[in-house]
Formats: structure tokens, C-alpha cells, sequence
């Protein structure tokens, strides 16, 4: 699984980048097409036209519902899908994006969706319990748990010894 990172197309390349992709849908402000350095352009996995210009209407009131809506175009987008087995091996992918808001941007969302899609599990998804045998059943009780799409949902899996 590719360690995901993002940073402004602002900032200098680094060593460690990986493959750079641009996940802006227009180009960046400002910097010529032969000065960013970058691998991939990849416009589709950006916010649609609509939804952007939705969102730059009222940035801080927006945040949360613009979040919500990207994530179900990322769900139902086919390019996402191909990106992400594109991504398939590679250590490193960081993710370009222009805005000057770091902490309120689509490349946050990016970035928390392909995680997920690419199978990224962190230490606080999954966890093994092992408890001890109960007297007379023949089991031994093994539960792992996972949270599902972030929507808080934990799936249970019971083995038998």
C-alpha cells in the first residue's frame, strides 16, 4: 500500500515524493506547465466544476456538507477506481493541490478516501481480542473488529477452534 501524502504545488519537490500527482481540476495560479513538477494531472478525481464553484460560494459554511458530497462523487467515480489501482505498489504518492486553505481543502478528502480504498489500515482500525476458551463449547473466541467506511459501523468475525 502507498503511503499517501499531500502538499501544496507551491512548495519544492522532494526526494521522498514518490509520484506526484496534480489533483486540481484547473491548473494552479501562477505556475508555468514546465516549472511544477509533477507525474500524474489527474482533473478527474477532483471536485466537479459544480461542486467546487458550490463550495467557493461560502468556504466556511460549507465545509462539512462539501466534504460529504465530494466523498459520495469519489464513491461513484470509475477514474478513482482506476487511480487507485494505479497507485498499487508504489511506496510513495503525494497528492499536488493549490488551495492556500491546508486545513479545509479537497485533497484532505483525497487523500482520507484513498487510504481507505487502497486498504490502509491504521493501528486504530483493526484490533484482535483473544478471550478465553468457554467451559464446554469447544470454542475458542477469537473477535476482530474493523470500522467500516469511517461510518463508525464495526463488523465482527467469530472463529471456531
Amino acid at each position: 500500500m502507498a503511503q499517501i501524502r499531500i502538499k501544496r504545488v507551491y512548495e519544492a519537490p522532494a526526494p521522498d515524493d514518490g509520484c506526484r500527482v496534480l489533483v486540481d481540476r484547473l491548473w494552479p495560479r501562477g505556475v508555468r506547465r514546465d516549472a511544477l513538477h509533477y507525474d500524474i494531472w489527474a482533473r478527474d478525481i477532483a471536485p466537479s466544476a459544480g461542486l467546487r464553484s458550490w463550495y467557493h460560494a461560502d468556504p466556511g459554511g460549507r465545509w462539512e456538507e462539501f466534504r460529504r458530497r465530494y466523498t459520495d462523487e469519489l464513491r461513484a467515480s470509475q477514474a478513482v477506481r482506476e487511480f487507485v489501482r494505479g497507485i498499487d505498489g508504489a511506496d510513495t504518492v503525494t497528492l499536488l493541490y493549490a488551495s492556500k486553505n491546508a486545513a479545509e481543502n479537497h485533497a484532505l478528502i483525497l487523500q482520507e478516501y484513498l487510504q481507505k480504498a487502497s486498504g490502509g489500515l491504521q493501528p486504530r482500525d483493526f484490533f484482535v481480542i483473544f478471550a478465553s476458551p468457554c467451559p464446554g463449547s469447544g470454542l475458542k473466541t477469537m473477535t476482530s473488529a474493523r470500522e467500516v467506511s469511517g461510518l463508525g459501523v464495526m463488523v465482527f468475525l467469530q472463529t471456531k477452534r
